[in-house]
Parts: structure tokens; sequence; C-alpha cells
């Protein structure tokens, strides 16, 4: 084989086939040379040198410290977010009763042996059905909160937008809990994760986030109680309906009608149960039934001359 110099090769490699190499091969082949480079070239240490670097990273992590203390000093009071009051993790978990029997699992959230709210057990975005009334629990020294006002925050984590949720007395113990609060909650606006913060006479107590999903679907005086967010093809069992009215038939139809495909569904939902809605008293027919998505896309819905629009999701869109 000839010897060819580097002018030379640089010449033959012209000559191949060019070829777009994927942008993650790229990168990674591009971080492997700068290794290599690294490992290779040894530069020679100066004293003089890191000294100035050594100082001058000093000024930068010590100026924004000094900064936020004088700008901003309420910050650091209780009572508001502080950023120093890390977030802990929450989870379901039950009370126990008199008996130690397990009460709540599947709606109780929170921090064990910490605070805790037993509501829905799925929070969703402008839902007052879950937040109607809901039992918060305390655990702690009963005599340092019972009587002691606590007040529940929420923050929602990317848009800054805060709403207060609770601002009145705590009773005493109930269940294994050491003070509890019976309240109605505020429904969350909108979707995504939320920061709940507990402040016992202002003073922080407990913080954990809370996801809220999407709001449920509604179209017209007709609402599935299913979120957005979790509609994706295949079938669905005992899906709620609420209808508003009185005196309506004890079965209905639900039409599915997906344009693309020209394809039309019909599924028939029983009636459950009637009530007057609290928040504006109006009557209400509740229904059960199930419904099968054959694909991803959007439809359009009709039950009982109510007719709307939904999208069934693929779930690389989540």
């Amino acid at each position: 084989m000839e010897h060819l110099t580097s002018k030379d090769l640089l010449k033959k490699m012209k000559e191949l086939p060019q070829f777009e190499m994927e942008a993650n091969k790229k990168h990674e082949t591009i971080m492997k040379i700068r290794e290599a480079r690294t490992t290779k070239t040894k530069r020679k240490f100066s004293f003089q040198k890191a000294g100035v670097w050594a100082a001058i990273a000093a000024v930068f992590i010590l100026f924004p410290v000094v900064y936020l203390t004088q700008v901003f000093p309420d910050q650091q009071k209780q009572g508001s977010l502080v950023p120093n009051q890390e977030s802990q993790e929450a989870d379901y978990f039950a009370l126990l009763d008199e008996n130690m029997n397990p009460v709540g699992s599947d709606y109780n959230y929170g921090i064990p042996e910490k605070a805790s709210i037993m509501g829905p057990k799925e929070w969703v975005a402008n839902d007052e059905r879950g937040s109607s009334k809901v039992f918060i629990f305390l655990w702690g020294e009963q005599d340092k909160l019972s009587g002691k006002k606590l007040t529940l925050t929420a923050k929602h984590k990317k848009t800054g937008d805060e709403l207060l949720l609770s601002d009145r007395p705590l009773a005493g113990k109930l269940y294994n809990a050491d003070a509890h609060l019976v309240s109605s909650l505020p429904v969350f606006p909108s979707d995504g994760e939320w920061e709940l913060t507990y402040l016992i006479d202002e003073e922080i107590f407990a913080q954990y986030p809370v996801y809220v999903k999407e709001s449920y679907l509604n179209f017209e005086d007709s609402t599935l109680l299913i979120s957005k967010m979790d509609i994706f093809a295949g079938e669905y069992e005992k899906l709620q309906l609420e209808v508003e009215g009185a005196d309506l038939p004890l079965e209905v139809t639900l039409k599915l009608y997906h344009p693309e495909e020209k394809n039309s569904q019909e599924f028939t939902f029983t009636k459950e149960d009637e009530f007057i809605r609290a928040k504006d008293n109006k009557v209400v027919t509740m229904y059960t039934g199930n419904i099968t998505f054959l694909k991803s896309g959007h439809y359009e819905v009709e039950v009982l001359n109510n007719s709307g629009k939904l999208e069934v999701r693929r779930p690389i869109n989540q």
C-alpha cells in the first residue's frame, strides 16, 4: 500500500460517498473525540493563573447569595414558599380506625405520619366533584396542632399560579391522625403539577406535589367522566356519563363518528342515579356504560342531542 501524506489522504477522503450521521450518534462521536483529546493533551499547571480563577469563582458563588439576601429578604420569612424548603415525596396510604383497620388507602394522599388529604382518587382540573368535601390530616404534637390555624396553599410548578385551598383552625384527633380538618376546596383551574404547602400559624409544616389531570370530556349538557389525557384506543368499561335533566330514559345511546374513517359506533349507557348538583342546584342523571375506541384520531360524539368532539390520543402524545 502506497504511503500517503496528510494532504493526499484528505483528497482521497473527499472522493468517498457522503452520508448524514444521526444526531445522537454525531453527538456521541464528538464527545468521544473531545475526551480523547483531553486525555492526550497535558498542560503545565500555573499557580498564578489558578489563584486568579479561584478568586473569580469565589465572586460568582458569593455574589448571588449576598444579592438574594439583600434584595429578597422577605422570602426568608415563614409563610411564603421558601426556596430552601424541600418538597417531600408523597404517596397513597391508609389511615387506621379505632380497631386498627385500614381506611382510605386509595383516596388518602400525602406524606405518611406528616400530612395528607383524603379526597378524590385522582385530581382533575376544573372538577368540583372531588373537592366538594375532603378530610385533611396532620401528625405531630397534638397540643401544637389542635386549634391552630392551618393555611393550605397550592402553586403551579410551571405557571406559578397560586391558589388558597383552606385557611381554617384544625380540630382534634381522627383515626390515627393527631389533628384533622373537614373542608371543601376550590377546583384546580389547570392541569399539571401543583405544590401543596401546609402552614401552621404561618410556619411551613409540610410540602409535597400533587398531579392534576386534564379536565373531563364535556359536550354541552353532558360530561363523560374520563380525563382527556386518558383517552386512548382500546376498551373502557363502566365509564360514567352525567347528563343534565330529570326523568330521562333508563337507557341512552352514545354515538361516536370518526370523520376520516367514516366509521360510526353506538354504545348503550344505563341509568344509575339522579341527583341535584351542589354548585348550581341542577338535576343531573348518572349513566354507566362501556366504550371502545378503535383507533386514535378526532371523533364526533353525541348523546341525547348533546354533541361535541373528542380526541383519542396516541400514547406518544403524552
